[in-house]
């Protein structure tokens, strides 16, 4: 991943979706400070991707739509219009992630999983942000 990440491009052109390149590691980067830093009162939604079989289904197996909607909480065009320059973004995200794989436990609840622990979290982030890579062709 971070391979794809230090080869990304400040002039990529997206696939889909409104983010621009800078836009996108900024967004990725929002989900691991929640990882690193979550919210003690964390808002849990009663869907059914809190309950097995399908929370396994959507974290393993299916891959995500183009185009999702985005919490509201990472979307840089709403909450997030902190943005930085592409170099720094990058910088910043590859920092974040280097903090994440060195975690021993991940307490963060994620608002539509529910409790999930440090395996289905490595995973969550692995293909989030394999998704929006694959958004920019990376």
């Amino acid at each position: 991943m971070q391979r794809r990440l230090r080869a990304l491009q400040p002039n990529a052109a997206r696939q889909w979706g409104t983010m621009n390149p800078a836009e996108m590691l900024r967004h990725c980067r929002k989900q691991l400070e929640f990882v690193l830093d979550p919210p003690a009162n964390q808002k849990v939604y009663n869907t059914p991707m809190r309950y097995q079989p399908i929370k396994w289904l959507v974290v393993y197996a299916i891959p995500w739509p183009k185009g999702s909607a985005t919490a509201p909480e990472m979307d840089v065009h709403k909450k997030l219009k902190d943005t930085g320059a592409f170099e720094a973004e990058k910088t910043l995200l590859l920092q974040a992630l280097n903090d994440v794989t060195r975690l021993n436990d991940v307490t963060a609840k994620h608002p539509l999983f529910g409790h999930t622990g440090k395996k289905d979290w490595g995973r969550i982030i692995w293909k989030h942000l394999d998704h929006h890579l694959r958004q920019f062709g990376g």
